[in-house]
């Protein structure tokens, strides 16, 4: 199957209408026996209202292979709401094939385009951070494309499900002091105040998880002591030489 310039449209599994025009609301998965290439000027309107599959979210299940370009419209329906509590995340595996190539060259979500803030892999993934620590990322595997809304612990800042060395090590990088101003979550400002300051830094280290994603209080003492050398450094000597 060729995708040119249609826009699919799900309805039962069993009776997808195919066309242009306005979503459906009534999400299900579509099944396609042989390949799927998706052209240059197509789109593909993803609908997805949390919960199982078919049920509440649409699904393009791929026998043969696929080859994707063109544009992604995820749009999610009125039953569907982000993640209120930090550190989780809901997770959408929107199509699955026998063998995946390509990548969506525009990738936009409830009317808006998600820009690549972090690439994730070599494979065209990226997260998108929207604001305040929610991040919205596409997948994509040999196999599957996936969709993922986070909504991020206070210190990760890169969206990656922990708070690691290199979060800490990018908030020192970015530190401002509680007087500056024109940081994100992105460069460490974890409240919201404009600024990346001990109030982030400290923050961060108590979610500290490492890159396994193991909760723990805090780093290695050495690491610690390390981190608040380097943070006391920062506070104390702005506007002069650390350690002249």
């Amino acid at each position: 199957m060729f995708a040119d310039s249609l826009l699919p449209c799900f309805g039962e599994p069993s009776d997808p209408f195919w066309g242009p025009g306005p979503p459906c609301f009534t999400p299900g998965i579509l099944s396609i026996s042989g390949n799927y290439v998706q052209g240059a000027a197509a789109t593909l309107k993803i609908e997805l209202g949390g919960g199982d599959v078919g049920a509440l979210n649409d699904q393009l299940n791929i026998a043969g292979t696929t080859n994707l370009d063109g544009t992604l419209q995820v749009v999610p329906l009125a039953s569907y709401t982000d993640p209120a509590t930090r550190g989780t995340t809901d997770d959408f595996t929107i199509i699955t094939a026998g063998d995946r190539s390509g990548t969506f060259s525009t990738v936009q979500y409830d009317g808006s385009t998600l820009a690549p803030d972090v690439e994730t892999d070599g494979n065209g993934s990226f997260r998108d951070h929207v604001a305040g620590g929610l991040f919205r990322s596409v997948t994509y595997t040999s196999t599957a494309v996936s969709v993922q809304n986070l909504l991020a612990s206070a210190g990760d800042t890169d969206g990656d499900l922990d708070v690691d060395t290199v979060d800490l090590t990018g908030m020192i990088m970015n530190y401002t002091g509680a007087t500056s101003s024109g940081t994100t979550w992105l460069t460490g400002d974890t409240n919201g105040d404009g600024d990346t300051d001990t109030v982030d830094l400290t923050t961060a280290i108590i979610n500290f998880t490492s890159a396994r994603n193991t909760a723990a209080a805090v780093p290695e003492p050495s690491g610690l002591l390390l981190l608040v050398l380097a943070v006391g450094c920062l506070a104390a000597a702005r506007n002069r030489n650390c350690g002249s």
